[in-house]
């Protein structure tokens, strides 16, 4: 596999990593919890990133990692970030390369499955 080409803003580096961590540590769970309990919270996914008071604006990073994982023809990483209460991505989440909220948890799930992201993502 090719080395992926990164052009993401600091901060979509950040909660990229984040991501990634959190889907490698999924992926090679025994027993994988149930579908809800493998999701990503807005507020979880900032404060994991160490950008806590970016909450408001981080669809601008996962529209970001999106396109990234468009381009490397890879599940979208951003599917496992969800509203704290509905437990579903953020209505903006059609916008972005490669989503749709009707797929969104096929979307969800390839990226649960998918053993071949990167371990780590440098700007």
């Amino acid at each position: 596999m090719r080395d992926p080409e990164i052009n993401l803003s600091e901060e979509a580096v950040a909660i990229c990593q984040v991501l990634l961590n959190h889907q490698r540590s999924i992926l090679r769970t025994e027993k994988r919890p149930p579908f809800s309990e493998c999701l990503l919270t807005y507020r979880a996914v900032c404060e994991g990133a160490g950008l806590p008071v970016f909450i408001e604006s981080v669809n601008r990073c996962l529209w970001e990692i999106a396109e990234f994982c468009a381009d490397n023809q890879w599940p979208p990483l951003n599917s496992l970030v969800v509203n704290s209460k509905t437990l579903e991505p953020g209505k903006d989440y059609d916008k972005a390369p490669g989503c749709s909220l009707k797929s969104w948890t096929d979307e969800a799930q390839a990226c649960l499955d998918f053993a071949h992201y990167p371990d780590l993502i440098t700007a």
